[in-house]
């Protein structure tokens, strides 16, 4: 059979196209598509659990409660010390730094149980927040309760193992470099060699999550401190500049 000459010319020349005008193999696809490694997105956060020394029981307990109860996240995104202080202070933080559990009368907040044996006797004074200080979600709209100084010192060292542990490197506010940034808590538990007492908040966390009725105002959820974190918990209100009851 004899084809027109320009049909002839035609099929010659897609012949001999380069053979990069092909389609993509699977394998072409799978090196053009970017690769997201744990750590650099919401979507796909490192995950680890906390490993809890002692007092800091109390600190975990406010934050379980919080992701529980009021629908924090336990996925959050590190941020370096600058950010951190910042996040506590007033006029665009938690004002966590004001210290309202030391004088409640004097913030119009309702005073803590008083202190016991657990809690060496040394008082509930110092506010936890949640989310963390230490991440790009802490700061304003903070949920604050007290706790003793020794529990708070206790988490800063827990924490900062958590985050060391996985890796978990601070947000570059300057390059906006996120790589490695975003971490989910999975659960917690007692750091080897330690006898500290998961509080129950977190045991609930730790069960899959399931609150059960732990998250109604009827139900008294007492660790061994010997109160429910969520009785005394608030949120710093800017506008009103007091704290806002948040309770169960």
């Amino acid at each position: 059979m004899k084809f027109p000459s320009t049909l002839l010319t035609t099929l010659i020349s897609l012949s001999t196209l380069p053979q990069t005008l092909a389609f993509p193999t699977t394998t072409d696809l799978t090196t053009l598509t970017p690769r997201s490694n744990p750590g650099d997105s919401r979507s796909n956060p490192i995950k680890g659990q906390i490993e809890i020394r002692g007092s800091d029981a109390l600190t975990y307990d406010v934050d379980c409660w919080a992701m529980l109860c009021k629908g924090k996240s336990p996925v959050m995104q590190k941020v370096d010390t600058d950010a951190a202080d910042k996040n506590r202070q007033v006029d665009s933080g938690s004002a966590a730094n004001k210290q309202p559990f030391k004088d409640p009368s004097k913030y119009g907040i309702k005073a803590l149980p008083a202190t016991n044996a657990w809690g060496n006797n040394k008082g509930w004074v110092s506010a936890e927040e949640f989310p963390f200080a230490s991440t790009m979600e802490g700061g304003r709209d903070a949920i604050l309760v007290g706790v003793t100084l020794d529990a708070q010192n206790e988490q800063k060292t827990s924490l900062r193992s958590f985050y060391q542990t996985n890796k978990i490197k601070s947000y570059d506010a300057k390059t906006k470099k996120s790589d490695g940034t975003w971490f989910e808590i999975t659960g917690f538990k007692v750091k080897a060699g330690k006898t500290a007492s998961i509080g129950p908040y977190c045991k609930a966390f730790n069960d899959n999550k399931k609150k059960g009725d732990l998250c109604k105002s009827t139900t008294n959820v007492a660790g061994d401190w010997g109160f429910d974190v969520a009785q005394y918990a608030y949120v710093y209100n800017h506008s009103t500049k007091k704290f806002d009851y948040v309770g169960k």
